[in-house]
């Protein structure tokens, strides 16, 4: 036993400063580990890219010239870009199964002065026009505030265009009206079931539409071949909100309406790659849908495919439709394709997504934003009623019950 006068050491007086500097060192300790956690995951990241980019997608390449110049593009870029249907102008490259996978070789080059025609090791060949390969293997140089075709005008020098002529615009008749003689009452029927709840929304198919495997428009939804998840309208800078279908017949088997939680796909790509996240919410991608009939159209737009609100940065909106997808330019290769597969095969995993069979009576309401659809192919005759809602005027009976937040999109 100690002698009786000793201080125990539990009740020794603390040295404040002592223990002030440990916690400082304790802390520098744990930022810099943190830091070094964090380097260590973007070192991982940038590996991963790097053996993407070296891998059978870039690595393999063809050579031919362009501009006066010899010029490289990569195998799989051409094999993406070219792989279209004919009738509908879209893209039916797999491009998520052939991501990393062994692709056809270059069997032959026919260099000319206005295309480069390819035959490929698989007996397919592909015609590109240099113009657009030009076009697209040139970095993109921003402008003046407005595009150069767009003539500035104020009170003082409105524009006066010519009047049309109104008889020659309301004579010939269109082929939505044809379509409308067919079973005309039970198309009718979804039309006032959608006009009972909120607006139509007008888009280059017309107003409604009734229509079968017909290719009486050239998109793929007009023919009996299974369509995978996609949101509508992506070639719009304003995609419509909501969409309604209702089949109206279906003598055959398949069609099954397929169904898919874009958000569900966006949260599990933030698990995966918050990265991926981040650059598809702020790359700008170009979709676009052409119609070559009469009057036709071709309408393009330029945008995210994940759409922040801009106050509270929540995500509002997924825009994903890789057959409308247009060309993107070679110098974004490897951070592109890197970044949309991951989503893309989260959306084709099976894993977000049901299917069942829609009775003749039911009309099926989608929130565009959100919600993808699809279908399985089909055989014999399915015909499909539809149109679209705006987003805003719909969720509008939500606000006025006050059951959004302010900031609600």
């Amino acid at each position: 036993m100690g002698p009786q006068n000793s201080e125990d050491e539990d009740d020794k007086p603390v040295n404040v400063n002592h223990m002030e500097k440990i916690d400082n060192r304790v802390n520098r300790r744990n930022n810099e580990y943190v830091r070094a956690v964090k380097e260590n995951h973007h070192r991982e990241l940038e590996c991963e890219r790097k053996l993407n980019s070296s891998n059978s997608n870039f690595s393999e390449k063809v050579r031919f010239s362009l501009n006066g110049k010899n010029v490289e593009f990569p195998s799989f870029w051409l094999l993406d870009n070219d792989n279209y249907m004919t009738e509908t102008v879209q893209r039916q490259f797999p491009t998520f199964e052939k991501w990393g996978k062994e692709l056809p070789k270059v069997h032959s080059i026919d260099d000319n002065e206005d295309s480069v025609k390819i035959r490929w090791s698989d007996g397919t060949t592909r015609v590109f026009e240099k113009s657009l390969l030009s076009q697209l293997s040139n970095p993109i140089s921003k402008q003046g505030l407005f595009d150069p075709i767009h003539e500035l005008w104020d009170r003082n020098s409105a524009p006066n265009p010519e009047p049309a002529d109104y008889q020659k615009l309301v004579s010939e008749e269109s082929r939505e009206e044809e379509r409308r003689k067919v079973d005309e009452p039970r198309h009718e029927g979804t039309v006032r079931a959608c006009r009972a709840l909120t607006v139509t929304q007008p888009n280059c198919f017309g107003e409604d539409w009734s229509f079968t495997a017909d290719l009486a428009k050239p998109d793929t939804a007009y023919t009996n071949i299974a369509l995978g998840l996609h949101t509508d309208a992506t070639y719009y800078n304003e995609p419509m909100g909501i969409q309604a279908f209702h089949v109206l017949e279906h003598e055959g088997e398949g069609g099954e309406t397929m169904l898919g939680d874009g958000f569900k796909a966006i949260e599990l790509l933030n698990e995966e790659s918050s990265e991926s996240v981040e650059f598809l919410s702020n790359y700008q991608l170009m979709h676009e849908y052409i119609d070559k009939s009469t009057p036709g159209s071709h309408v393009r737009s330029i945008g995210t495919v994940l759409s922040r609100n801009p106050i509270t940065k929540e995500i509002f909106r997924l825009r994903f439709n890789n057959h409308d997808r247009c060309p993107i330019p070679v110098a974004d290769i490897d951070e592109f394709y890197y970044h949309y597969t991951k989503l893309g095969k989260i959306i084709e995993s099976g894993e977000i997504n049901f299917q069942r069979r829609l009775p003749p009576g039911t009309v099926l309401l989608v929130d565009n934003f959100r919600v993808m659809h699809g279908r399985t192919a089909f055989t014999g005759r399915r015909r499909v009623s539809g149109l679209y809602l705006t987003r805003d005027d719909w969720i509008s009976g939500a606000r006025k019950h006050d059951l959004l937040r302010p900031y609600f999109l």
